[in-house]
């Protein structure tokens, strides 16, 4: 079946070449690959996280993480010295978190974040909540949400055309579009002239591509906010567009950091959040910090709608915080179809996922720099010239800014209209998914792939 298009075919056009298309599409092939690869092959993940670690160890301003393995399910990653507990357990936890040398690092909504010295884990953090749990505390991990994946390689994003200056495209607007606040890696400072990524960014929020360590070269997930804040401008290019970086250049964003921003943005006005970005858990019950907030910003703002993209680990473990969409209506969980329109093979899909739009080799604008080839393990990095790079990056990151930014519009486009009713006109132009057991729910075409 067609995938419907809510938008038509003249807003969205693809206006790269036949020649560019098909020497993209080789590309994009690649990455695809890369991901249905990485998905299956627990040990080539396990390397390149023991990788990122060694790259981190000698930064201590970095998270420091640790992989925390799971019987028959892909690892996940949890910050090394931290620790979760819900602020009401607090008061009584207190004595025992004093032996071990536990403090608390900070609070934010129900959740404490615990400071944990090196000398209190014995060995893993993992292995230490659990001691803790015997003892009757509810503690838990502060599990860590990679940007798609851990290092780009042939996963990564590959130089394409470019989509033209801001507006590509003329929205009937009738009202203020909603503020849509992008959680992710931040955005690059650089000084495009094409008119995208161009509203004034705190320094806090500007992704500064080169960290780990500082070698003059493009660090793993450089890039990846300016990616997704592209795509939501080009569907909405009037929206007002927040980037808040809760991700460091190696795409590593702790849940308790990610929470935080998130009630940051709401307090600042945000009515729709994109958050391309997921993790796992050791137990498959959601992180703590997550829920809390999750919990909260339904109550506190309901109109407010949690985009979230579904992930790349082409199971059906759930990743979160997109798998609150399966018990909260203010979460929506986004997962991704290969440029035909065909269920992509590695991305995460089951009953909690909302809807699918294409994520195979989507164009948006990318950051000034050269890969590092080491790093990523290509013999031929690329290179972005400036001032206006663009790139074709295939992942749910991908997806899901696409049904923020047509939610957006829609509210735009009709004045009183909420976000949740928008996604409500969405889902009604889309095409309804035929066999729910598939998991990908309902999808849509927004911007072209690859």
């Amino acid at each position: 079946m067609a995938l419907k298009k809510p938008f038509g075919d003249k807003d969205y056009r693809d206006r790269r070449t036949r020649a560019q298309r098909e020497r993209e599409r080789i590309e994009t092939q690649k990455q695809g690959d890369t991901l249905v690869r990485r998905a299956g092959d627990d040990p080539e993940r396990r390397r390149l996280v023991e990788k990122l670690r060694a790259r981190r160890a000698t930064d201590r301003e970095a998270l420091q993480v640790e992989i925390v393995p799971r019987a028959n399910a892909l690892d996940v990653v949890a910050a090394s010295r931290r620790l979760l507990i819900p602020v009401d357990d607090l008061p009584a936890a207190r004595s025992a978190l004093a032996d071990r040398g536990i403090t608390e690092a900070a609070t934010s909504g129900r959740t404490v974040l615990l400071d944990v010295p090196a000398s209190a884990s014995r060995g893993s953090i993992a292995g230490l909540a659990k001691e803790l749990r015997a003892g009757g505390l509810r503690v838990s991990l502060d599990h860590v949400a990679p940007l798609g994946g851990w290092v780009k390689g042939e996963g990564g994003p590959e130089p394409t055309a470019g989509g033209g200056a801001v507006p590509a495209v003329q929205i009937a607007q009738v009202t203020d579009p909603p503020f849509v606040a992008v959680l992710d890696s931040g955005i690059s400072d650089a000084g495009r002239t094409d008119g995208y990524l161009g509203a004034g960014v705190d320094p806090a929020d500007v992704d500064p591509l080169d960290v780990f360590p500082v070698h003059g070269l493009l660090d793993g997930d450089a890039g990846h906010g300016s990616m997704v804040v592209g795509i939501v401008q080009q569907i909405v290019p009037t929206a007002r567009v927040g980037s808040y970086r809760v991700a460091d250049t190696d795409g590593v964003a702790s849940s308790f950091d990610v929470a935080r921003k998130m009630r940051l943005a709401a307090e600042d006005g945000a009515t729709i959040l994109n958050l391309s970005l997921g993790t796992g858990t050791e137990d498959g019950n959601p992180p703590l910090a997550l829920l809390d907030v999750v919990d909260e910003l339904r109550l506190s703002h309901p109109d407010l709608l949690i985009v979230c993209a579904a992930g790349n680990e082409g199971g059906t473990d759930p990743i979160w915080p997109a798998a609150f969409a399966g018990t909260h209506p203010n979460v929506v969980a986004v997962g991704a179809l290969q440029a035909g329109g065909a269920e992509a093979p590695w991305s995460t899909r089951g009953p909690w996922v909302t809807c699918s739009t294409i994520g195979q080799g989507v164009a948006s604008t990318y950051v000034v720099g050269t890969e590092d080839g080491v790093l990523i393990g290509d013999p031929d990095p690329d290179t972005y010239p400036g001032p206006n790079p663009w790139a074709v990056w295939t992942g749910t990151s991908f997806a899901a800014p696409q049904i923020a930014g047509a939610v957006a519009r829609i509210c735009a486009e009709n004045a009183g209209m909420t976000p949740p009713q928008a996604l409500k006109t969405l889902e009604s132009q889309g095409t309804a998914a035929t066999v729910p057991s598939t998991g990908f729910g309902w999808t849509v075409e927004i911007l072209p792939g690859t």
